[in-house]
């Protein structure tokens, strides 16, 4: 694309929500020549479209490393003027869930005051490996206050431990948390709260046994979430703190088989407001190759969003909003060449608006430190990791 062949776009295009993915569209292509594509986009909008919420691509954060994305004792600048880059673009910050598979690792206790987490040793597959166990205090939470004002967020609380006290302990110090001065002073705000992720995989990953079904689940959840949303004073989902609920890994439990089992009907699924499902579109768990052209498929693409078509239709039926609250190109934090390549850009643009067009009112592009598929992140060099990864810098 010759330089001539892109026009600027106006200030008031640039805070629309189209012109975060069309920017990735302005290629500098050196040594040849390509051809002028020509495309045609219609003056109004096609019958039935809905528009893009602002926050259509937001991130979910692992609970392990919140404080390195968020500073300690005073907010990460690095952070922070990433996603008011992003608010530059849209007119608002990235909604923020903190989560993940390290919220059935987290213990609340009053002896911490931020964080104390402890790590397995790094390999040539997992070279920032998540935490096995982290034990926060109320400050953790107290974090929340250094985004952007103006955000709003998710948080996770611990089911797989099956711990009513420190699932409750958990609830309390995160709505705790939103109701000092400083928080509210911050502009940040609480939305939902999340209890357990990916419990579809627990029977995988030894938090339950290995025939733990979905009844079993909606039982455990409704016992959990029942006392988190009694001891918070979460009633309904037109309150202004709600749960959010699933949060499963694709297809192994869905929000079909909960709903059948009347999970809306209990006290805390009254008070559910929207169903979260996760997807990648493979997986780096073990090594492997994955060849980017791949993520180039249209098919592909369109194959990895519309198996969820029947759980999305469900959720909306009952009035509940659909969100995928934790998605990326490659789980087990991307593998090296596919996930941490323009390409991968190219494909989350495609991926991402597929979305919208199904009724996926949010993806949350799942972010930690030091992972191959991060929207942020600080390299050092393409050099000094193990094997050949990059050596990241802390997020300050």
């Amino acid at each position: 694309m010759s330089s001539r062949a892109f026009s600027p776009p106006s200030v008031a295009m640039a805070r629309a929500p189209f012109n975060l993915f069309a920017a990735a569209f302005v290629l500098y292509v050196s040594g040849r020549s390509v051809s002028a594509i020509n495309v045609s986009l219609p003056i109004s909008a096609p019958g039935g479209s809905q528009p893009l919420s602002p926050t259509l691509l937001s991130f979910s954060i692992e609970q392990d490393r919140w404080p390195d994305w968020t500073g300690t004792n005073a907010r990460n600048q690095f952070t922070h003027s990433a996603l008011l880059n992003y608010a530059a673009l849209t007119g608002q910050p990235p909604n923020i869930r903190v989560g993940a598979n390290s919220e059935d690792h987290t213990f609340w206790s009053p002896t911490v005051t931020v964080e104390d987490a402890s790590f397995p040793p790094p390999n040539s597959i997992t070279p920032y490996p998540e935490a096995t166990s982290i034990t926060v205090g109320n400050a953790y939470y107290s974090l929340s206050r250094f985004l952007p004002s103006g955000t709003h967020m998710v948080w996770g609380v611990n089911l797989g431990a099956d711990n009513v006290t420190n699932a409750v302990n958990m609830a309390k110090a995160i709505v705790g948390a939103f109701r000092t001065l400083a928080v509210q002073l911050s502009g940040v705000v609480l939305d939902r709260i999340e209890v357990g992720n990916e419990a579809d995989l627990y029977k995988n990953n030894g938090l339950r046994p290995r025939n733990w079904t979905v009844q079993e689940y909606v039982a455990d959840w409704e016992n959990v979430a029942g006392a988190v949303a009694e001891a918070v004073g979460i009633n309904d989902r037109n309150d202004r703190v709600t749960l959010q609920g699933a949060a499963f890994a694709g297809q192994g439990f869905t929000p079909r088989q909960i709903f059948d089992l009347g999970i809306l009907d209990s006290p805390p699924g009254r008070a559910i407001s929207v169903i979260s499902q996760h997807q990648y579109s493979a997986a780096f768990c073990n090594g492997g190759d994955f060849p980017l052209v791949s993520f180039m498929s249209k098919a592909a693409v369109r194959g990895n969003l519309t198996v969820f078509a029947a759980d999305i239709a469900a959720t909306h039926a009952k009035g509940l909003i659909y969100i995928l609250g934790e998605t990326n190109s490659i789980a087990c934090h991307g593998a090296p060449g596919v996930s941490n390549t323009a390409g991968a850009a190219l494909w989350a643009i495609d991926y991402t608006l597929q979305a919208a067009t199904l009724g996926i009112k949010q993806a949350f592009f799942h972010e930690g430190v030091g992972y191959k598929y991060n929207f942020v992140s600080r390299i050092r060099a393409p050099h000094g990791g193990i094997r050949g990864t990059p050596a990241y810098l802390p997020l300050s």
